[in-house]
C-alpha cells in the first residue's frame, strides 16, 4: 500500500516553493495528496512561517500524523533544525526523526468547537475599549475580568502572544494551562497557571458588540453579549517533529538571550 504525505506550504515565500519542489523530488516511496484530505496521509510538512505550522496543526487535529515543519519565517519556535536541506529531507522520508507530542487547546462557543495550538484569545475587536469578562474555573467564579481580554494557551503558545502580555515561558513537555490577561485594568490581576484537567468558562459580561474569539490569530468569530465559552484541553495531541537542540538551546537564540 502506497504511503501519501501532504504539504501545508507558504505560497508567497520563494523559499518554502524552492523546498516544496525538493520534497516532492525526495519522495520515491510516498505519494503526494492535497491537504483538502489529510487524513489519508501518514506524514505531514509545513513550509512557511509560523502561520504555516499553526493552520497545519489545525488540519491535522486528532488525526496522529506526525508534522515536519520546516521554518522559513522570521522567529519560528516550532521549526526543526534541518542543516543541508537535501540530507534532511531524504532522513525524513526514510523515518529517521523523532517526535514530540504537543497538547492543543479547545474552546466551544454556541455548540462550534474552535481547535489552537498556540493559544484561544478573547479580546476587544476592532475597538480599542475596555471590557469586561467574567472568569469561572472548575464552575467557581474566580474573578471579573475589565482590560483588553484574555489569553488562554498551551505551553508551545507561551513563547508566542502570552508571551507578549507578560505571560511566562513554559517548557513545551509540562502539562499545564497559561492564562494570561490583556491590559487588565488591575495591577493585582496576574497571570496564572492551571492543571491541564481544569475547565475554563469565559462569560461576556461587557453590554453591547465588538468581542471576538480567535485560534492561533487565524481563526476569529464574534461574540454575542452574554455569551459563554467553555475552554479545555483538546483530547488528542499533535505530533511534531523535534531537532536534536534542547529546548533551552532554541530558546536563548531565538530570543537573543547571548549565550
Amino acid at each position: 500500500m502506497a504511503k501519501n504525505f501532504v504539504v501545508y506550504v507558504n505560497e508567497n515565500k520563494k523559499e518554502a516553493l524552492e523546498i516544496l519542489d525538493l520534497v516532492r523530488k525526495k519522495s520515491p516511496d510516498f505519494a503526494y495528496k492535497e491537504t483538502s484530505n489529510p487524513s489519508s496521509a501518514s506524514l505531514a510538512f509545513s513550509i512557511g512561517g509560523d502561520g504555516t505550522v499553526l493552520r497545519a496543526a489545525r488540519d491535522l487535529a486528532g488525526l496522529g500524523i506526525p508534522l515536519v515543519h520546516i521554518n522559513t519565517g522570521t522567529l519560528g519556535f516550532l521549526g526543526s533544525d534541518y542543516g543541508d536541506m537535501d540530507s534532511y529531507v531524504s532522513r525524513i522520508f526514510k523515518g529517521n526523526f523523532h517526535t514530540e507530542d504537543r497538547m492543543m487547546i479547545r474552546a466551544v462557543y454556541n455548540d462550534k468547537e474552535y481547535i489552537a495550538l498556540n493559544d484561544i484569545v478573547i479580546k476587544n475587536g476592532s475597538c480599542a475599549r475596555v471590557i469586561e469578562l467574567g472568569l469561572e474555573i472548575d464552575g467557581e467564579s474566580v474573578a471579573d475580568i475589565k482590560g483588553d481580554g484574555v489569553i488562554i494557551s498551551t505551553p508551545t503558545g507561551s513563547t508566542a502572544y502570552s508571551l507578549a502580555a507578560g505571560g511566562p515561558v513554559s517548557e513545551p513537555s509540562l502539562e499545564l494551562i497559561i492564562l494570561t490577561p490583556l491590559n487588565p485594568h488591575s495591577l493585582s490581576f496576574r497571570p496564572i497557571l492551571l492543571d491541564l484537567e481544569r475547565i475554563i468558562n469565559v462569560k461576556i459580561l461587557s453590554s453591547g458588540e465588538g468581542v471576538i474569539l480567535t485560534a492561533d490569530g487565524q481563526v476569529s468569530t464574534p461574540l454575542d453579549p452574554s455569551g459563554e465559552i467553555l475552554v479545555s484541553i483538546y483530547e488528542s495531541r499533535l505530533k511534531l517533529a523535534q531537532s536534536d537542540r534542547s529546548f533551552f538551546s532554541v530558546l536563548s537564540d531565538k530570543m537573543g538571550w547571548g549565550t
